[in-house]
């Protein structure tokens, strides 16, 4: 058995354990295979950055829906279409308004003191982290 082994828990459940030895007793300075954690890890990462994006992309939509039509959009798949042959708020059909983890994201639209619309949009990874538009 390995005895320099480590760990990883991703997503909140997920378990990847990489052995940097071999089961020879000779050493060697073998690397683990390629799409290994380091892999697993940027793919996280990744996600995490296309989500931020996403709400921004959304956020936005909203914003420019509102200041052309002075109302919040009825549904949102009505960012992702074609409004009087001009080019939709939101490009990315449906999919863009779902996040990388397959959930829709939270939107929460406002009113602010002086009457202004604007919308709030965020969505949250599998570990609980909230993803919004001050996520850094």
């Amino acid at each position: 058995m390995c005895k320099r082994m480590r760990t990883l828990i991703v997503a909140g459940f997920a378990m990847l354990a990489i052995c940097s030895c071999q089961s020879s007793s000779t050493t060697s300075n073998a690397r683990p295979p390629s799409g290994g954690l380091d892999e697993l890890v940027m793919t996280e990462e990744r996600a995490r950055d296309r989500a931020k994006q996403q709400v921004d992309a959304i956020q936005n939509a909203i914003h420019d829906y509102i200041a052309k039509h002075n109302d919040v959009p009825p549904e949102l798949e009505m960012l992702t279409q074609s409004i009087e042959g001009g080019k939709p708020f939101l490009a990315g059909g449906r999919a863009a308004l779902t996040d990388p983890w397959g959930q829709p994201f939270q939107i929460e639209i406002v009113m602010d003191d002086a009457k202004k619309l604007s919308a709030r949009v965020w969505t949250t990874t599998p570990e609980g982290a909230r993803i919004d538009a001050s996520s850094q």
